[in-house]
Order: C-alpha cells, then sequence, then structure tokens
C-alpha cells in the first residue's frame, strides 16, 4: 500500500508542483492583473471606446479592497486620459482622423493638443468623448454646437469634470504613497501579465524581469520537460524565450513612477512649488529605472523655467530661502534634500557632496574635526569653541556651519573653492553645476 502511495505521489508531484507555481509570483493581485489587461486592450488605437476602458477601470477600483493595489488602480486610470485633449494634434488626428491634417501640422508637427488649439473637428473622432457623449444622450446636442460655434462653451464643463477627476486619482495615489512605482509585462497570446509596484532601481527591475521569463518559460514548456531529451528541453527553453521576448507587451518605460506624473499634473495646474519638488525627487535618483530626461519638448514648463518662476516670486515676498538648490555633480543630479538656502546662499550637506565626488574624508574627535583627503593633499574643517574653521596649506580660514539631522551643512561655493571645484551658478534658478577641474 505504501509503495502504491509513493509512486502515485510521484507520478503527480510534478503536476502539483507546476499548480502552485502558477499562484506563486509574488506580488500579484487578480484585480491588478485585470486592470493591466482591461488598461493595454483598451488602449489598442483600433479600439473606438475607451469610455467603455474608463467604466471597466472603474468598476475594478470599486471591487478593490486592499489600500495599496486600490491606489494602483486609480493611477492606472489616470493613464486614459482622452486623446482629444492630450495628444498632439498631429498625432491625434494621423491616428484618428487623417483628413484633418493640415500641410503646416505635416510640417511643424506642433505641441499643442486639438483641445489647446481650439480645434474642435477631431472631437468627433476621440475614443474616449464620442462614446461618453452618445452614453449620455449629448452626443447630437454636441454636433448641433458645433455647427453654432459654440461648442467651446459646451464641451467646457465636460472637459473640467474629467480633468479634475484624473487629479483626484493622482491625489489618492499621492496620499497613499507618492513613491509609488509599477512595472508590467503582459502577454498577448495567453493574456497572463506579471507585475510589480515595488520596484525602484535598475537591479531590483533586472532581477524582477529575469525571474518573470524564467517565470514564464517554465509555465510554457515545464509539462514537456520528461517528454524530450535534456539538449531538446534546452533548445525549446531558448525558443521560448525568444517567443516570450517577441509576444512580451510592457510599460513604455520598464518602470513608471508616480512622482514623474504628480510633477506633470502639478506644473499643469500650476502648482508650481509642489511641481519642482516632485519633479526633482523624480531625476535626482540616479538608480532609478531609465530615469527619463524632462525638458521643454514634453512639458509646457522644464526644472530650470519652473523655479525661475517660482524664485521670482520669492523674491517679491522675500521669501527667497524657501527654494533650496538644485546641484548637477559631474552631470549627475545631487539628492536636493541634502542642500538648503540661507540669506540666498546655497549649503550642502558635506558628507554627500564628498560621497557623490568619490572623495575621501574621515570624522574624528566625535565629529568636531573632518579630514579630507583629495590628491596628494589633506584639509581639514575643524569645530572650535562651537564655530567651524578650515585649515588648508597651513591657512586657517572661518566657514559658515550648520549642523541638520547631524550632517555638516557648508556653504557651496566655498567647498567648491576648497576642493578646486569648476561651480556654475544660476542666481535666477538657484541650479548649479559641480565640475572636477
Amino acid at each position: 500500500m505504501q509503495k502504491k502511495i509513493l509512486c502515485f505521489l510521484i507520478l503527480i508531484l510534478p503536476t502539483m508542483l507546476f499548480a502552485l507555481r502558477e499562484y506563486s509570483f509574488p506580488g500579484q493581485d487578480p484585480l491588478v492583473e485585470e486592470a493591466i489587461i482591461t488598461l493595454v486592450e483598451g488602449r489598442k488605437t483600433d479600439n473606438p471606446d475607451l469610455w467603455n476602458v474608463w467604466i471597466k477601470m472603474e468598476e475594478l477600483w470599486k471591487m478593490e479592497k486592499n489600500p495599496r493595489n486600490k491606489s494602483i488602480i486609480g493611477w492606472l486610470r489616470t493613464w486614459l486620459r482622452p486623446p482629444f485633449d492630450h495628444w498632439d494634434s498631429w498625432v491625434f488626428k494621423r491616428v484618428y482622423c487623417p483628413h484633418l491634417l493640415t500641410n503646416e501640422e505635416e510640417i511643424n508637427y506642433p505641441k499643442h493638443s486639438c483641445y489647446e488649439n481650439n480645434d474642435f473637428a477631431p472631437l468627433f473622432y476621440d475614443p474616449f468623448y464620442v462614446p461618453y457623449l452618445k452614453s449620455i444622450g449629448k452626443y447630437e446636442e454636441a454636433l448641433e454646437h458645433f455647427q453654432k460655434r459654440t461648442i467651446k462653451e459646451f464641451f467646457e464643463p465636460i472637459h473640467d469634470y474629467f480633468e479634475n477627476e484624473i487629479y483626484k486619482l493622482f491625489r489618492q495615489a499621492e496620499a497613499y504613497d507618492p513613491d509609488l512605482t509599477i512595472t508590467w509585462y503582459y502577454f498577448r497570446d495567453t493574456q497572463k501579465v506579471y507585475y510589480s509596484s515595488e520596484i525602484k532601481t535598475e537591479n531590483e527591475y533586472r532581477d524582477w524581469k529575469k525571474n518573470m521569463e524564467d517565470y514564464e518559460i517554465q509555465r510554457r514548456i515545464s509539462s514537456l520537460k520528461e517528454k524530450l531529451s535534456p539538449n531538446e528541453f534546452e533548445k525549446l527553453k531558448l525558443e521560448t524565450h525568444l517567443e516570450i521576448i517577441r509576444m512580451g507587451i510592457g510599460n513604455s518605460q520598464p518602470t513608471t513612477y508616480l512622482t514623474e506624473g504628480l510633477a506633470r499634473i502639478y506644473a499643469k495646474r500650476g502648482e508650481i512649488e509642489k511641481a519642482i519638488h516632485y519633479w526633482e525627487l523624480y531625476i535626482s535618483r540616479e538608480d532609478r529605472v531609465n530615469v527619463a530626461y524632462i525638458g521643454p519638448s514634453t512639458e509646457p514648463l522644464n526644472l530650470q523655467e519652473m523655479r525661475k518662476m517660482y524664485l521670482g516670486e520669492l523674491r517679491n515676498r522675500g521669501e527667497v530661502d524657501k527654494l533650496h538648490p538644485f546641484l548637477y555633480i559631474n552631470n549627475r543630479p545631487f539628492n536636493p534634500k541634502k542642500g538648503f538656502t540661507k540669506g540666498g546662499k546655497p549649503f550642502v550637506s558635506a558628507d554627500s557632496f564628498l560621497k557623490a565626488l568619490n572623495i575621501p574624508f574621515e570624522w574624528t574627535r566625535e565629529g568636531k574635526l573632518l579630514t579630507i583627503k583629495k590628491g596628494d593633499g589633506t584639509m581639514k574643517i575643524a569645530n572650535i569653541k562651537d564655530k567651524w574653521w578650515i585649515y588648508k596649506d597651513g591657512e586657517r580660514k572661518e566657514v559658515e556651519g550648520y549642523i541638520k539631522d547631524k550632517e555638516l551643512y557648508l556653504p557651496l561655493e566655498e567647498l567648491c573653492e576648497l576642493l578646486n571645484l569648476k561651480l556654475e551658478w544660476d542666481d535666477d534658478t538657484f541650479i548649479g553645476k559641480v565640475f572636477t577641474k
């Protein structure tokens, strides 16, 4: 009897393990999976009904009880913004109504949407607004307003309503965790989706992608292992790997960050201080996955323009110290949390600044003496009777220093002078560029 049970277990064990493995990929929630599939399938340009996708995503959002997953689904809904409002006009027309493309749009590729250009003829080809207007019985009324040239007044409240809905979804996700991310991969041939909301760095992404691909390969071919020779099975694994690379659909960026979306929406709404905050968080982490350049080509305001505008307002109010410095060290962003402004002068954390430059240093005397080694030289910064002094080449010079969160902050200009670094400082934006000479 025992032998029979043992033989039975041996026969079904691979199947059992495989069945368990079907549900063992970490971090997966079925409602988030369905939301991603709905989003990917729904955003295909040949789909004439984005409004129905919006409704389906709303239903999934309402069904989800886990706060993190609910925030993710809500955030994913913001990716369904109506193309009429958010695509460049020439892109929209090329996809949905090429007969409306003008010669100027074909040549110059304008960066504004049809809505921003007050060009309302394309509205009646939008895959979000057309089914929406029909669903509420106002499509014919919209056509009448278009013919009477009152379509803008008719459409404005509708546009504002959906812009506010999108803003609320962003705020809900922000309230849960502004540092949310989403990474996903979808296999259309099997309608299998993998995702993670935990990936923040390149290494984490590479590990996750490898694990996901290995899992998907095994999911597809493990049942054939006993039927093939080892060489045949290895060949099949390679072929399957190529197949899943071909069939897989991922984010336009490997990992998408909520901080980027928050920066964009706050910039659009004119909430410049918040936009600057999230933009700097997004671009200052070098280990983030595929950090994109954000500039004039993708946004009405880039970081320099926003900081210049905001600093002008602060100067008028006598509050320039509210804007911290933003630095690039050898073209790499420096953590904005490691700097502040005092009396209009930029200060940076000495420890973080030296680490960013790979300059060796050591603290002794219970945090009272900082020794820095650069090339063949040694310099010291010491606290004597609550004053900070720089010692270099046999000379002593007092320096303004502050302790914040147990770190010494020193003036940026004097640190650069001490370390023989080149500093380019823009007093209109408080953006600095530091280079090794």
